[in-house]
Protein backbone atom coordinates (compact mmCIF):
# COMPACT_ATOMS: atom_id res chain seq x y z
CA UNK A 1 0.00 0.00 0.00
CA UNK A 2 1.31 3.32 -0.68
CA UNK A 3 1.35 5.17 2.14
CA UNK A 4 1.83 8.68 1.19
CA UNK A 5 -1.13 8.71 -1.16
CA UNK A 6 -3.48 6.93 1.69
CA UNK A 7 -2.21 10.15 3.94
CA UNK A 8 -3.24 12.25 1.15
CA UNK A 9 -6.19 10.74 0.45
CA UNK A 10 -7.24 11.16 4.59
CA UNK A 11 -6.10 14.72 4.72
CA UNK A 12 -8.50 15.87 1.97
CA UNK A 13 -10.89 13.74 2.83
CA UNK A 14 -10.87 15.63 6.80
CA UNK A 15 -9.92 19.05 4.94
CA UNK A 16 -13.39 18.64 2.76
CA UNK A 17 -15.18 17.73 5.50
CA UNK A 18 -14.52 20.47 7.87
CA UNK A 19 -15.33 22.50 4.66
CA UNK A 20 -18.46 21.32 4.61
CA UNK A 21 -19.31 21.70 7.71
CA UNK A 22 -17.95 25.48 7.59
CA UNK A 23 -20.32 26.24 4.56
CA UNK A 24 -23.28 24.22 6.60
CA UNK A 25 -23.08 26.20 10.04
CA UNK A 26 -22.43 29.78 7.44
CA UNK A 27 -25.42 28.80 5.91
CA UNK A 28 -27.75 27.48 8.78
CA UNK A 29 -26.64 31.14 10.77
CA UNK A 30 -27.59 33.63 7.43
CA UNK A 31 -31.22 31.76 7.49
CA UNK A 32 -31.27 32.35 11.35
CA UNK A 33 -30.65 36.06 10.97
CA UNK A 34 -31.96 37.17 7.67
CA UNK A 35 -35.18 35.42 7.99
CA UNK A 36 -38.01 37.54 8.48
CA UNK A 37 -40.55 36.72 12.23
CA UNK A 38 -40.36 35.47 15.59
CA UNK A 39 -37.16 34.05 16.84
CA UNK A 40 -38.99 30.66 17.20
CA UNK A 41 -40.40 30.78 13.54
CA UNK A 42 -36.43 31.54 12.73
CA UNK A 43 -34.91 28.83 14.36
CA UNK A 44 -37.34 26.02 12.69
CA UNK A 45 -37.21 27.69 9.59
CA UNK A 46 -33.10 26.58 9.81
CA UNK A 47 -33.66 23.29 11.26
CA UNK A 48 -35.66 22.22 8.46
CA UNK A 49 -33.36 23.88 5.49
CA UNK A 50 -30.32 22.58 7.15
CA UNK A 51 -31.28 19.76 9.82
CA UNK A 52 -29.17 21.30 12.05
CA UNK A 53 -30.60 22.34 15.83
CA UNK A 54 -29.64 25.53 17.70
CA UNK A 55 -28.66 23.48 20.70
CA UNK A 56 -26.26 21.25 18.91
CA UNK A 57 -24.63 25.04 17.25
CA UNK A 58 -24.77 27.91 19.88
CA UNK A 59 -23.21 27.00 23.28
CA UNK A 60 -24.93 28.08 26.38
CA UNK A 61 -23.03 29.85 29.55
CA UNK A 62 -24.51 30.26 33.07
CA UNK A 63 -25.28 33.90 32.18
CA UNK A 64 -26.41 33.99 28.60
CA UNK A 65 -28.73 31.43 26.96
CA UNK A 66 -28.63 30.15 23.45
CA UNK A 67 -31.22 32.28 22.65
CA UNK A 68 -29.86 35.22 23.89
CA UNK A 69 -26.53 34.84 22.28
CA UNK A 70 -28.31 34.09 18.61
CA UNK A 71 -30.78 37.81 19.09
CA UNK A 72 -27.44 39.18 19.58
CA UNK A 73 -26.67 38.73 15.76
CA UNK A 74 -29.92 39.13 14.66
CA UNK A 75 -30.93 42.34 15.87
CA UNK A 76 -27.67 43.58 15.40
CA UNK A 77 -27.84 42.39 11.40
CA UNK A 78 -31.45 44.50 11.30
CA UNK A 79 -29.38 47.70 13.20
CA UNK A 80 -27.08 47.43 10.62
CA UNK A 81 -29.10 48.13 7.51
CA UNK A 82 -30.88 50.62 9.18
CA UNK A 83 -27.33 52.52 10.38
CA UNK A 84 -26.77 52.18 6.64
CA UNK A 85 -29.98 53.89 5.71
CA UNK A 86 -29.76 56.76 8.08
CA UNK A 87 -26.09 57.19 6.92
CA UNK A 88 -27.35 57.47 3.08
CA UNK A 89 -30.41 59.82 3.90
CA UNK A 90 -29.48 62.46 6.11
CA UNK A 91 -31.79 65.78 4.66
CA UNK A 92 -34.74 62.93 4.64
CA UNK A 93 -33.79 62.07 8.19
CA UNK A 94 -33.70 65.76 8.98
CA UNK A 95 -37.00 66.99 6.92
CA UNK A 96 -38.96 64.06 8.50
CA UNK A 97 -37.90 63.78 11.84
CA UNK A 98 -36.04 60.93 14.00
CA UNK A 99 -38.81 59.42 14.79
CA UNK A 100 -40.94 59.07 11.34
CA UNK A 101 -37.64 58.55 9.48
CA UNK A 102 -37.29 55.44 11.80
CA UNK A 103 -40.42 54.13 11.30
CA UNK A 104 -40.18 53.91 7.54
CA UNK A 105 -36.54 52.58 7.66
CA UNK A 106 -37.25 50.16 9.80
CA UNK A 107 -40.73 49.38 7.48
CA UNK A 108 -38.69 48.95 4.26
CA UNK A 109 -36.15 46.35 5.71
CA UNK A 110 -39.39 44.25 6.26
CA UNK A 111 -41.06 45.33 3.26
CA UNK A 112 -38.51 44.07 0.86
CA UNK A 113 -35.07 42.24 2.85
CA UNK A 114 -31.69 42.44 2.01
CA UNK A 115 -30.38 40.41 -1.01
CA UNK A 116 -27.52 42.39 -2.05
CA UNK A 117 -24.09 42.02 -0.92
CA UNK A 118 -23.68 45.25 -1.13
CA UNK A 119 -25.19 47.25 1.87
CA UNK A 120 -24.81 50.23 -0.70
CA UNK A 121 -28.28 48.88 -2.60
CA UNK A 122 -30.29 49.19 0.43
CA UNK A 123 -31.01 52.95 -0.57
CA UNK A 124 -32.55 52.23 -4.05
CA UNK A 125 -34.94 49.86 -2.28
CA UNK A 126 -35.76 52.29 0.31
CA UNK A 127 -36.99 55.03 -2.61
CA UNK A 128 -38.95 52.12 -4.12
CA UNK A 129 -40.71 51.72 -0.32
CA UNK A 130 -41.25 55.48 -0.34
CA UNK A 131 -42.83 55.31 -3.83
CA UNK A 132 -45.21 52.22 -3.32
CA UNK A 133 -46.25 53.56 0.23
CA UNK A 134 -47.20 56.85 -1.32
CA UNK A 135 -51.04 57.24 -1.68
CA UNK A 136 -51.37 57.49 -5.25
CA UNK A 137 -55.00 59.36 -5.55
CA UNK A 138 -53.16 62.86 -3.99
CA UNK A 139 -52.01 65.11 -6.48
CA UNK A 140 -48.74 66.69 -6.47
CA UNK A 141 -50.42 69.94 -7.19
CA UNK A 142 -52.69 69.49 -3.81
CA UNK A 143 -50.96 70.53 -0.23
CA UNK A 144 -51.09 67.19 0.90
CA UNK A 145 -50.03 65.95 -2.12
CA UNK A 146 -47.20 67.87 -2.39
CA UNK A 147 -45.85 66.46 0.93
CA UNK A 148 -46.58 63.40 0.63
CA UNK A 149 -44.81 63.62 -2.73
CA UNK A 150 -41.64 65.46 -1.21
CA UNK A 151 -40.05 62.78 0.80
CA UNK A 152 -39.30 60.53 -2.59
CA UNK A 153 -38.27 62.97 -4.35
CA UNK A 154 -35.72 64.37 -1.34
CA UNK A 155 -34.80 60.85 -1.31
CA UNK A 156 -34.22 60.82 -4.79
CA UNK A 157 -31.89 63.82 -4.60
CA UNK A 158 -29.65 62.18 -2.32
CA UNK A 159 -29.12 59.09 -3.86
CA UNK A 160 -27.95 61.12 -7.16
CA UNK A 161 -25.31 62.83 -4.71
CA UNK A 162 -24.72 59.67 -3.27
CA UNK A 163 -23.53 57.68 -6.60
CA UNK A 164 -21.60 61.33 -7.86
CA UNK A 165 -19.54 61.00 -4.86
CA UNK A 166 -19.04 56.92 -5.52
CA UNK A 167 -18.42 57.32 -9.26
CA UNK A 168 -15.24 58.14 -10.80
CA UNK A 169 -14.88 62.74 -11.28
CA UNK A 170 -13.05 64.72 -13.09
CA UNK A 171 -10.43 65.45 -10.60
CA UNK A 172 -7.37 63.90 -12.86
CA UNK A 173 -8.66 65.07 -16.16
CA UNK A 174 -6.47 68.38 -16.08
CA UNK A 175 -7.28 71.81 -14.90
CA UNK A 176 -10.70 72.05 -15.63
CA UNK A 177 -10.97 75.82 -14.23
CA UNK A 178 -9.35 77.50 -16.99
CA UNK A 179 -10.71 80.45 -18.26
CA UNK A 180 -12.51 80.05 -21.38
CA UNK A 181 -13.36 83.03 -23.65
CA UNK A 182 -16.23 83.73 -25.87
CA UNK A 183 -14.68 84.07 -28.61
CA UNK A 184 -12.71 80.91 -28.90
CA UNK A 185 -15.92 79.36 -28.51
CA UNK A 186 -17.49 81.10 -31.62
CA UNK A 187 -14.47 81.49 -33.82
CA UNK A 188 -12.19 78.78 -32.98
CA UNK A 189 -10.43 76.69 -35.87
CA UNK A 190 -10.41 73.79 -34.01
CA UNK A 191 -13.37 71.29 -33.43
CA UNK A 192 -14.85 71.79 -29.82
CA UNK A 193 -16.06 68.65 -27.96
CA UNK A 194 -17.95 68.30 -24.75
CA UNK A 195 -17.96 65.14 -22.80
CA UNK A 196 -19.53 64.98 -18.77
CA UNK A 197 -17.42 63.31 -16.33
CA UNK A 198 -18.72 59.86 -14.93
CA UNK A 199 -19.89 60.92 -11.60
CA UNK A 200 -21.89 63.88 -13.23
CA UNK A 201 -26.08 62.99 -12.45
CA UNK A 202 -29.24 64.55 -13.98
CA UNK A 203 -32.79 64.72 -12.75
CA UNK A 204 -35.83 65.59 -12.58
CA UNK A 205 -37.49 66.67 -9.63
CA UNK A 206 -41.03 68.09 -8.97
CA UNK A 207 -39.55 70.24 -6.21
CA UNK A 208 -36.83 72.63 -6.25
CA UNK A 209 -34.51 70.96 -3.62
CA UNK A 210 -31.22 73.25 -3.83
CA UNK A 211 -33.05 75.50 -1.08
CA UNK A 212 -33.62 73.20 0.85
CA UNK A 213 -30.41 71.19 1.21
CA UNK A 214 -28.41 73.93 1.93
CA UNK A 215 -30.98 74.80 4.71
CA UNK A 216 -30.25 71.18 5.78
CA UNK A 217 -26.61 71.59 5.64
CA UNK A 218 -26.56 74.78 7.52
CA UNK A 219 -28.84 73.16 10.42
CA UNK A 220 -31.31 75.28 9.74
CA UNK A 221 -35.70 75.51 9.54
CA UNK A 222 -36.53 73.65 6.33
CA UNK A 223 -39.06 75.34 4.06
CA UNK A 224 -41.22 73.68 2.14
CA UNK A 225 -40.63 74.80 -1.38
CA UNK A 226 -43.59 74.95 -4.26
CA UNK A 227 -44.03 72.12 -6.15
CA UNK A 228 -42.31 72.90 -9.82
CA UNK A 229 -40.20 70.94 -12.43
CA UNK A 230 -37.14 70.97 -11.23
CA UNK A 231 -33.86 69.94 -13.65
CA UNK A 232 -31.28 69.21 -11.22
CA UNK A 233 -27.36 68.35 -11.96
CA UNK A 234 -25.65 66.81 -8.98
CA UNK A 235 -21.59 65.78 -9.80
CA UNK A 236 -18.36 66.36 -7.53
CA UNK A 237 -15.66 69.07 -8.33
CA UNK A 238 -12.30 68.40 -6.72
CA UNK A 239 -14.01 65.67 -4.17
CA UNK A 240 -16.84 68.39 -3.00
CA UNK A 241 -20.24 67.33 -4.03
CA UNK A 242 -22.07 70.23 -6.64
CA UNK A 243 -25.51 70.91 -6.75
CA UNK A 244 -27.29 73.01 -9.37
CA UNK A 245 -31.11 73.77 -10.64
CA UNK A 246 -30.53 74.02 -14.24
CA UNK A 247 -32.60 75.77 -16.98
CA UNK A 248 -33.89 72.78 -19.56
CA UNK A 249 -31.83 73.60 -22.23
CA UNK A 250 -28.61 73.31 -19.65
CA UNK A 251 -29.96 70.04 -18.77
CA UNK A 252 -30.70 69.14 -22.28
CA UNK A 253 -27.23 69.98 -23.24
CA UNK A 254 -25.41 67.98 -20.44
CA UNK A 255 -27.72 65.20 -21.22
CA UNK A 256 -26.55 64.95 -24.77
CA UNK A 257 -22.84 64.90 -23.52
CA UNK A 258 -22.98 61.54 -21.50
CA UNK A 259 -20.63 60.47 -24.08
CA UNK A 260 -18.21 62.79 -26.11
CA UNK A 261 -20.14 64.97 -28.76
CA UNK A 262 -19.05 68.55 -30.44
CA UNK A 263 -20.49 71.53 -29.70
CA UNK A 264 -22.65 71.36 -32.44
CA UNK A 265 -24.30 68.39 -32.14
CA UNK A 266 -25.32 68.97 -28.40
CA UNK A 267 -26.53 72.54 -29.11
CA UNK A 268 -28.50 70.97 -31.54
CA UNK A 269 -29.83 68.04 -29.59
CA UNK A 270 -31.17 71.07 -26.87
CA UNK A 271 -32.49 73.19 -29.58
CA UNK A 272 -34.62 70.20 -31.02
CA UNK A 273 -35.87 69.11 -27.35
CA UNK A 274 -36.59 72.87 -26.21
CA UNK A 275 -37.56 74.36 -29.55
CA UNK A 276 -35.33 77.65 -28.51
CA UNK A 277 -33.52 78.28 -31.86
CA UNK A 278 -29.65 77.20 -32.38
CA UNK A 279 -28.25 80.37 -32.39
CA UNK A 280 -29.80 81.72 -29.13
CA UNK A 281 -28.13 78.84 -27.71
CA UNK A 282 -24.62 79.44 -28.93
CA UNK A 283 -25.15 82.81 -27.37
CA UNK A 284 -25.90 81.71 -24.15
CA UNK A 285 -23.16 79.04 -24.72
CA UNK A 286 -20.69 81.61 -24.56
CA UNK A 287 -21.76 82.63 -20.93
CA UNK A 288 -22.73 78.98 -19.29
CA UNK A 289 -20.15 76.37 -20.66
CA UNK A 290 -17.39 77.83 -18.14
CA UNK A 291 -20.04 77.52 -15.11
CA UNK A 292 -20.71 73.99 -16.05
CA UNK A 293 -17.33 73.17 -16.19
CA UNK A 294 -16.10 75.08 -13.30
CA UNK A 295 -19.48 73.37 -11.44
CA UNK A 296 -17.55 69.81 -12.08
CA UNK A 297 -20.60 69.43 -15.01
CA UNK A 298 -18.90 69.13 -18.23
CA UNK A 299 -15.16 68.59 -19.21
CA UNK A 300 -14.20 70.65 -22.55
CA UNK A 301 -11.55 69.62 -25.10
CA UNK A 302 -10.72 70.94 -28.34
CA UNK A 303 -9.28 68.88 -31.59
CA UNK A 304 -5.75 68.21 -31.03
CA UNK A 305 -6.06 67.29 -27.42
CA UNK A 306 -5.49 69.60 -24.19
CA UNK A 307 -8.42 71.19 -22.37
CA UNK A 308 -9.23 74.76 -22.79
Amino acid sequence: MNYRYLTQFIFNWRHNMIRQDTQLLQHWMKEVITTQGSMQYKLQRARQMHQLNEVDVVAATRDISIYSRIQVYTSGYVMRLFECICADFPVLQQFMGDAVFDQFAKASLLWSPSTSYSLYDLGTTFISFLEATRPKHLAVEDEQGAFLHLPVEIARAERARSEALRAKGAEDAGNLNAEIFPEQILFSAHQITLVAPECLRLVVLKFPLKQLFEQAQKGEPMEIPEPAESFVAISRMNYRPTMEELEEWQFCLLKACETPVTLTHALHEAAAVTGIAYATLMAEACIWLPVLQQKGFLMITVEGGGLF
